[in-house]
């Protein structure tokens, strides 16, 4: 348990992180000037709790990856977490991964959503906007005339170092889903998005 490890060291610690090393190697080459280190964490850590309305954001998992191959340094995080799960009602939320990583002389920046998750825009509309004082959202919209979903939401950045003159690159994907029955107009719409940017 890693809380049990930080204790260990900072008496003072008390937070009980819920999370624990599953797996550790740490491999070092002195005379090649080689090494890499990996390391994978499960979690179950709530570290942000909304009562109003409800909404967790819990880490999930971590993992580390990085080698050194005669002083040539790569390197991968990536972080897992879960954002609105609910035992009490059944939702099982949105699993959401995001990652940094950095080889051959390029960072990348990235994240996505868990395959086939799908989020209502319509829902998270219903529910917040009205806590922040916007008017109420009309019945014929909250009865289930509206849908619009979003799924295997993805981000990535690709960032090189300015020595290599080479240009930044974006990229954004997803597919929507957009169903609107309003009196005698029906409307349903699938969308596939793949977007790529360069800032040659």
């Amino acid at each position: 348990q890693i809380g049990d490890l930080l204790t260990m060291f900072w008496s003072d610690a008390s937070n009980d992180l819920k999370s624990e090393i599953t797996a550790f190697n740490l491999g070092i080459e002195p005379p090649a000037k080689n090494y890499s280190l990996n390391c994978d964490v499960e979690s179950d850590w709530t570290f942000l709790s909304i009562s109003t309305p409800k909404l967790d954001f819990t880490m999930t998992g971590m993992s580390l990856e990085v080698a050194s191959q005669q002083g040539t340094t790569s390197g991968k995080f990536i972080g897992l977490f879960n954002i609105g799960a609910d035992e009490a009602t059944g939702n099982k939320g949105v699993d959401i991964t995001l990652f940094a990583g950095y080889a051959d002389k390029t960072w990348t920046f990235g994240g996505n959503t868990g395959t086939g998750q799908k989020i209502s825009l319509v829902d998270i509309a219903c529910t917040f906007l009205k806590p922040f004082g916007i008017g109420d959202i009309p019945d014929w919209v909250k009865n289930g005339n509206v849908d619009l979903d979003i799924s295997d939401v993805s981000f990535v950045a690709t960032i090189p170092d300015q020595s290599t003159s080479k240009p930044n690159s974006y990229e954004v994907g997803g597919t929507v889903e957009w169903l609107l029955n309003f009196s005698s107009f029906n409307l349903s719409l699938d969308a596939v998005v793949d977007v790529t940017f360069s800032n040659t």
